[in-house]
């Protein structure tokens, strides 16, 4: 009986650990309101095609690391193209939104969404706010190069304010080396931080292993006995 007990209670701890550690996981998506998600466009089939990102970039595979020869910043050639989506669940959101640079480089261009209509797009040389997104694909749009090597980070997030990303909830960040001679991409990958702060998936992680643990403790004696 006092073996039964024992391993019945070790097995509730490890899955309330487990319970706690999903629940964390899933419910982080929608702590932060809007989920930003920025993505390197390949421009494929135009005349701005960059074949060093991956075909299949878009918000749901999001490429978010580029290689690129120096561009020209006078004339905004040799741009790179960043696209971004705002999601509330699985649907496109359509609120005031940034893009920032930081590094290396500027924006060169920051197109308005709907031309003559009510939205804007403000545009300096390390930001872009736009009023909504385009209406054609529901989503955000700037091109950014650098006449200088090094690395580009290309922040978005929602901006409801129009005061940029640094207090924003969450953003996704592109990140792009220039001064690449044969060009090639990196290794790419998500780098929004919409989702579950590291220290909460230590903590949920390490209760799960310490339950689970205990667990297997409890198993070792009870065969003991």
């Amino acid at each position: 009986m006092l073996r039964t007990r024992t391993l019945l209670l070790t097995g509730v701890l490890a899955t309330a650990a487990l319970g706690a550690s999903v629940g964390l996981l899933t419910g982080s998506a929608t702590a932060a309101g809007e989920r930003p998600v920025a993505y390197v466009n390949p421009d494929t089939g135009k005349a701005t095609f960059n074949p060093n990102a991956m075909a299949s970039s878009d918000c749901g595979s999001p490429d978010q690391r580029d290689t690129q020869p120096l561009g020209d910043e006078a004339t905004g050639m040799g741009n790179v193209h960043v696209d971004a989506c705002l999601f509330s669940g699985s649907s496109k959101v359509d609120v005031k939104a940034a893009f920032e640079v930081g590094g290396v480089g500027k924006v060169t261009g920051c197109p308005d969404a709907d031309m003559t209509g009510p939205k804007t797009a403000t545009k300096t040389d390390t930001s872009c706010i736009q009023d909504g997104f385009e209406a054609a694909n529901s989503e955000y749009h700037v091109r950014v190069t650098s006449a200088t090597a090094g690395v580009q980070t290309v922040t978005f997030c929602a901006d409801p304010e129009g005061d940029g990303c640094a207090n924003a909830e969450a953003t996704s960040v592109v990140r792009i080396t220039w001064g690449a001679p044969t060009g090639g991409v990196s290794a790419g990958g998500r780098s929004d931080t919409s989702g579950l702060p590291s220290g909460a998936v230590a903590v949920a992680t390490l209760a799960l292993l310490g339950a689970l643990g205990a667990t297997s403790v409890a198993v070792r004696q009870a065969a003991r006995r």
